[in-house]
């Protein structure tokens, strides 16, 4: 493939697994200067372009993409056909070898097929399986090159004395995942000890935790952004984030905060985020580690 062509980048997972591509295709664009495209949700391709991994995105959920899934190309549907005609290759992240077959049949250039997620049997981090895979397709020339991230957010300009903002989110993709409610209150009690200001954060997706967060931190701020976009503006003014293991975490950890991840069932060999201050706690007493996924 021509090295000045894009590459299409599809994956339609969620949030934290896109997010934990994102170093790798940061690399992609540094390696063609066609530079690369996205076909993800909607939200996430916007959240790709901001951050300048994404040229432009095209939401998965478009009816564009359904012939995709067709058994058949059934009289050959000509819009994906011209969509794919400029891309020197597709980046596939999906188990689907029917839906291989059907970008396969749009499009006549190589398809580049990865499982989104390493075998649960295999303890390799996320990123190194999305880099293995992509230096065996040629697309990569090196596994263990040095992970890309954005510069982060510019400095928060503060008045002299004023208290730094940890946001903590006791919210998850799993309510497995969700350290209890009331740990998290007492933690940031702790934090507003050591002289800084606790904020809370619950997603859209997240109202079955507001009452007991409510109950626990009475009095407290508690912010509910019901975009992607309001939740990045609004770690634009953080001074650090707390967070179990979720897309939130990791994108918090991308974006340069530091950042804490408290993993419970999950496998931090697995899923740790990656950023350029992160760190990971995990208990001691699990009776299975890992038992997420399994």
């Amino acid at each position: 493939m021509r090295d000045d062509a894009p590459i299409l980048v599809y994956h339609p997972g969620a949030l934290g697994d896109v997010v934990a591509t994102f170093d790798n295709l940061l690399r992609l664009k540094q390696r063609f200067p066609g530079g690369v495209e996205g076909v993800c949700q909607n939200a996430l391709g916007k959240l790709g372009c901001t951050l300048g991994i994404f040229r432009r995105a095209f939401p998965v959920e478009s009816s564009v993409f359904a012939g995709l899934y067709a058994e058949t190309s059934g009289g050959s549907d000509p819009v994906p056909g011209s969509l794919f005609r400029p891309y020197g290759g597709v980046v596939l992240f999906s188990n689907s070898r029917h839906l291989e077959r059907g970008i396969s049949r749009v499009f006549h250039g190589p398809v580049y097929r990865m499982p989104p997620r390493p075998p649960i049997t295999s303890r390799i981090h996320i990123h190194d399986h999305v880099s293995g895979h992509l230096v065996a397709a040629g697309l990569l020339t090196a596994v263990n090159d040095g992970a890309s991230f954005p510069k982060g957010f510019p400095s928060v300009k503060r008045r002299k004395g004023a208290s730094k903002t940890v946001f903590i989110h006791p919210g998850s993709g799993s309510l497995r995942k969700n350290w209890p409610s009331a740990r998290f209150a007492a933690l940031a009690r702790r934090i507003r000890q050591e002289g800084m200001v606790p904020e809370f954060i619950l997603g859209p997706a997240e109202d079955h935790i507001f009452p007991r967060i409510a109950e626990d931190v009475s009095g407290w701020t508690i912010h509910t952004p019901a975009t992607l976009d309001a939740f990045v503006t609004l770690l634009e003014r953080a001074d650090g984030y707390v967070g179990n293991d979720g897309g939130a975490t990791h994108l918090a950890a991308f974006l340069g905060l530091p950042t804490l991840a408290i993993f419970g069932p999950s496998d931090p060999v697995r899923w740790r985020p990656r950023g350029r201050r992160t760190a990971v706690v995990t208990p001691a007493d699990l009776n299975c580690r890992p038992c997420f996924e399994r």
